[in-house]
């Protein structure tokens, strides 16, 4: 599908930060006496190209590991800002050699950070190279640009973005997190309602958060933590928002993705209804999820394997 409509500007309620039109949804929810946190996303994947191409993909996962304990998962208008995003915080955070398990503030500081200095390099390459300048020389110039060149720079400044929201969740030294990074490098705190969700649009947002807001997952073991979060994406798929669905479960020493074949069972399940699970409904749901997490895949296995093959293929890690 090719979008032609321009980025929309909008504000979430209650969320701080002004944030762009997301076409995909990702969802993190803490549980289980604050030992687990649970996750839900869709394959949706935009490429910003002459013009954005957005598709589904059969094996596109919104999430990325950035410390032992500590994950993210992201929506944007363009992909390509991840990789550098995603590289210069780990690299941060390994070299917090002193600080593992990462805490909260080591891990907030860093995304931080990270995404404001990868801002204030974007703008200088798109919009101050224009002039052989940085921005920081230009704040500091006051003679060499007339009124009107200095109001058209800084109306650039103020509006220039990274069309990237990250959501970022993991396991401090004394609690479990969630919090969101926007442009320009500006965080946002969830850990008191104990979830939240990026992407979707604002309409779509607010509804997952009003269903999880309902539900109360912290308070709930993992398959009925689980149930309550699928509920919420199932329920705003969707002209943006894909079908497939990716579940996991962090844990402090591990993340576990789990089997996907179970998760659309209870998709087909839910969709006789559309509604929450109730009931001997919800124990059959239950059902499937405890069948989805018995046969779940561990990251850190995941990661050996890989690792293994890249030695044998005689390939070093980068």
């Amino acid at each position: 599908m090719i979008r032609l409509a321009p980025l929309i500007e909008r504000s979430l309620p209650g969320s701080g930060v002004d944030t762009r039109s997301l076409m995909t949804i990702c969802i993190a929810a803490i549980c289980d006496d604050l030992t687990a946190i649970v996750t839900a996303s869709d394959h949706m994947l935009t490429v910003q190209a002459d013009e954005a191409l957005t598709f589904e993909a059969d094996v596109m996962l919104k999430m990325g590991h950035l410390a032992p304990g500590w994950q993210m998962m992201y929506s944007g208008d363009d992909i390509s800002h991840l990789a550098p995003l995603m590289g210069r915080i780990r690299n941060g955070l390994q070299q917090a050699r002193g600080d593992v398990p990462h805490g909260f503030r080591t891990v907030a500081h860093v995304c931080n950070s990270v995404f404001r200095d990868y801002w204030e390099q974007s703008i200088n390459e798109q919009v101050f190279a224009l002039y052989d300048t940085t921005k920081r020389e230009f704040l500091a110039d006051r003679r060499r640009y007339n009124s009107k060149e200095r109001l058209f720079l800084f109306e650039k400044i103020a509006g220039f973005e990274i069309p990237l929201c990250m959501l970022v969740y993991g396991f401090g030294r004394d609690w479990s997190h969630v919090m969101t990074i926007n442009s320009p490098g500006v965080a946002a705190h969830h850990d008191s309602v104990g979830y939240w969700a990026i992407g979707g649009g604002p309409e779509r947002q607010i509804r997952v958060l009003e269903t999880l807001a309902r539900e109360r997952p912290m308070v709930k073991d993992v398959p009925d933590a689980i149930l309550d979060v699928c509920d919420a994406k199932f329920r705003v798929e969707g002209n943006g928002i894909g079908r497939l669905t990716t579940v996991t479960i962090l844990r402090p020493d591990d993340e576990y993705f789990l089997d996907s074949v179970a998760i659309e069972e209870l998709h087909l399940f839910w969709d006789s209804t559309h509604k929450p699970l109730q009931g001997t409904d919800r124990e059959w749901g239950r059902s499937i999820v405890k069948r989805a997490i018995e046969s779940a895949t561990s990251y850190n296995k995941q990661q050996e394997g890989w690792e293994k093959k890249r030695r044998d293929a005689g390939l070093h890690k980068a």
